[in-house]
């Protein structure tokens, strides 16, 4: 097993104390080719067979390209047509053409069962973060036009031996409880969706977005919905996508998206019976460790009081807000001092510190990190608005702490880009948020192909938890927010969290229902 080394104020596991920095991925951990949630292995062409005979398991018709895989995929590489052996257009057009035509009548010709394998799978066709959806499906040799979800099973593309569900009903509304705090994660934070199927089978998601998100779902998404098969659910999610493409692609319209997601999520677990955590994993982790997140404030009594207290309870981590109320360029010191008491009190625990997107100064906030090099920082998070990618890139490539961020960026095509720009070592999606759970794993798959990490936002909560149960090499999941203990699936004692879902996500529905609000 191969391990990546870090540097000394890199991203830390609970490893033993000698090999705190060290990161191994493990055996069942994501690669570019293998999805355990998919359960499937894409098709891989190999150079040559056994005998070193050449060996082509696709007809040349239906070959991928050579880009199916990895953060690039579903982006064509240029093809010299001299190199693949076609007949430049200049010479013989008219037999170019002919075996154009040719070849077109030979695809056209090629049955069903001919055709490979990631065709007739649910969930088998592994779908690029990024690119249009005609040249994801060029890359895995697929060419037929893309048929709805419920067409597709009556055709046989998603085979299974029961009948094929349909959603009967759509409902979205804004629990109570979750109009918590009174600013903008109360007012444009969690809503909830509930889909009901022809089978009686309920599943629940959350997202965001208040009342605009909740007309999203209740409008456009509808039409993606009704009727349709919820098993297929990375493909209903290009469908939201693509509907909601005009107004959406980041922002309130992936919000309202991910709540559909995670329902879609705990339908598909409860058909089988099992959790979600069991689909993507036949042995999840069950217990996992926390980090703590105190403060909002900048205030360094509030601060060593509730370090106290997460020492008290157990933590081995805490995460400090409030910096963003204070400036890098006239109150560095400042920061510095108090970031030494916090230390002092913490001793040798982890210790994170989360600014909130306040700061503007690259240069300052680059000055302030290498002064804050000997606090030992895990990490500083969001030091910069989120769409300052360049600035994000020069603080990374230069800061001696490690940058986190992501929070508030939207489906894996978004952190694709952060990731090809080097903008964070540590990327925090908030499930409920960046397109639900069929994107957070195109994200860890990301992360892996470039080596970084991955600690989701809140991930101590039933909606992220699975992921980290199962496909996060390394987890560190957050306190939740205290305002939604009552969703359930999850148990937080002693510095862990414990899963406690039983079928779905384990969401305590009649918790849910009965915190609708009237209104």
């Amino acid at each position: 097993m191969k391990t990546r080394s870090r540097r000394k104020f890199g991203w830390a596991d609970f490893a033993p104390k000698e090999n705190r920095w060290t990161w191994a991925a493990p055996s069942h951990a994501i690669d570019a080719t293998t999805r355990p949630w998919q359960g499937k292995r894409l098709p891989q062409r190999p150079e040559s067979g056994p005998d070193g005979s050449t060996v082509r398991p696709w007809p040349d018709e239906l070959a991928p390209s050579s880009t199916a895989s990895g953060a690039t995929r579903g982006h064509r590489s240029p093809v010299d047509p001299a190199a693949a052996g076609a007949r430049p257009a200049c010479e013989g057009s008219a037999t170019a053409a002919a075996a154009d035509t040719e070849r077109r009548r030979r695809s056209d010709r090629l049955a069903e069962s001919e055709r490979p394998e990631v065709l007739h799978s649910e969930s088998s066709v592994s779908r690029g973060p990024i690119g249009p959806r005609s040249s994801r499906r060029a890359a895995h040799g697929t060419t037929r036009r893309r048929v709805s979800s419920t067409r597709a099973r009556a055709r046989g593309a998603y085979p299974r031996s029961d009948p094929a569900m349909e959603i009967v009903s759509i409902r979205s509304f804004m629990p109570t409880a979750a109009r918590k705090p009174a600013d903008w994660r109360g007012w444009m934070g969690q809503i909830c969706v509930r889909l009901e199927t022809d089978e009686g089978q309920v599943g629940y998601g959350m997202g965001g977005g208040g009342e605009a998100g909740m007309h999203v779902i209740d409008t456009v998404l509808r039409g993606v919905l009704e009727k349709a098969d919820p098993t297929p659910i990375e493909d209903l999610w290009e469908e939201m996508f693509s509907a909601t493409l005009a107004f959406g692609r980041k922002g309130l319209a992936i919000m309202a998206i991910s709540a559909v997601d995670l329902a879609l999520w705990d339908l598909r677990a409860k058909a089988k019976d099992t959790t979600v955590a069991h689909l993507l994993s036949e042995q999840p982790t069950a217990r996992l460790p926390m980090y703590r997140t105190i403060s909002k404030d900048a205030d360094p009594n509030r601060w060593l009081g509730q370090i106290e207290q997460a020492l008290a309870e157990g933590y081995e981590a805490v995460k400090i807000g409030g910096l963003g109320q204070m400036d890098p360029t006239t109150d560095a010191d400042a920061i510095v001092d108090m970031m030494r008491q916090a230390r002092r009190v913490s001793g040798d625990i982890r210790l994170m510190a989360d600014v909130g997107m306040r700061w503007q100064d690259v240069d300052a906030v680059a000055a302030l990190c290498h002064r804050l090099a000997e606090v030992d920082l895990g990490w500083l998070e969001e030091p910069l608005p989120a769409d300052d990618l360049d600035g994000y890139a020069r603080l990374a490539a230069t800061s001696p702490v490690p940058i986190a961020g992501g929070e508030h960026e939207f489906t894996a095509r978004g952190f694709a880009e952060l990731m090809a720009r080097g903008a964070h070592h540590i990327y925090q999606p908030d499930v409920c948020w960046c397109g639900g759970l069929t994107q957070l794993l195109e994200i860890y798959r990301l992360a892996r192909t470039h080596h970084v990490q991955v600690c989701p936002h809140r991930g101590s909560e039933a909606w992220s938890l699975p992921a980290l149960q199962t496909v996060d090499p390394s987890p560190l999941a957050e306190s939740g927010r205290p305002w939604m203990a009552w969703v359930g699936g999850a148990r937080w004692a002693d510095a862990h969290v414990e899963a406690s879902a039983r079928r779905g996500f384990g969401v305590d529905e009649q918790a849910l229902e009965n915190s609708t609000s009237p209104d």
